[in-house]
């Protein structure tokens, strides 16, 4: 049975975060810090390589996970400053696996978080699985508790963006957020 391309990124990305969250070990230059602090260190960025670890498939690559923070500072609509973090999150396969199963998978995930509540605003996602490239957009309206969701195609631009929309409550994370959100937990 064959998978599709996504689904088995998905399944990929899952099983490599499961194993390193797992591990008990934090990456070079983390420390533990509390929910209160959110004192990760801004411009700092944390790489995760994924590897079989057991038995025969001893010291197979799988994937690269990188993640960094930078705080940014604009003016609202009244020209008050405000600021943002700008979290991002890069993954590519490579190795073995990568070669076994011709599956190339890069995301790059770009998301802007609210540090006050710690709920991500708006998230654009470039996803490219072989020579499928999709470049999406999230949108976070707190105010009116809705998600507006937009995907492109960029191989195709006169092709219609698929749109969507759904409603939420309270804080929300998106996958690059809610890495940072764990990370700051006790």
């Amino acid at each position: 049975m064959r998978l599709p391309g996504s689904l088995r990124f998905v399944l990929l990305a899952c099983t490599t975060l499961a194993f390193a969250i797992g591990a008990g070990r934090p990456a070079l230059g983390q420390r533990s810090v509390g929910t209160d602090a959110r004192a990760f260190e801004m411009g700092e960025e944390l790489v995760y390589e994924a590897e079989f670890s057991k038995a025969v498939l001893r010291k197979l690559d799988i994937a690269d996970f990188r993640f960094t923070a930078i705080r940014m500072t604009s003016r609202d609509s009244r020209g008050a400053p405000s600021s943002s973090l700008r979290l991002t999150g890069d993954v590519a396969t490579k190795g073995f696996f990568s070669k076994l199963f011709n599956l190339r998978v890069h995301q790059h995930i770009e998301s802007s978080v609210d540090p006050a509540a710690f709920s991500v605003l708006l998230t654009n996602k470039l996803d490219e699985q072989g020579k499928r490239v999709r470049v999406s957009e999230a949108v976070f309206d707190r105010t009116a508790g809705r998600i507006t969701w937009t995907e492109r195609d960029p191989n195709h631009p006169q092709q219609q963006p698929r749109i969507a929309t759904a409603s939420f409550g309270g804080t929300i994370q998106d996958t690059v957020s809610a890495i940072y959100f764990l990370r700051v937990q006790p």
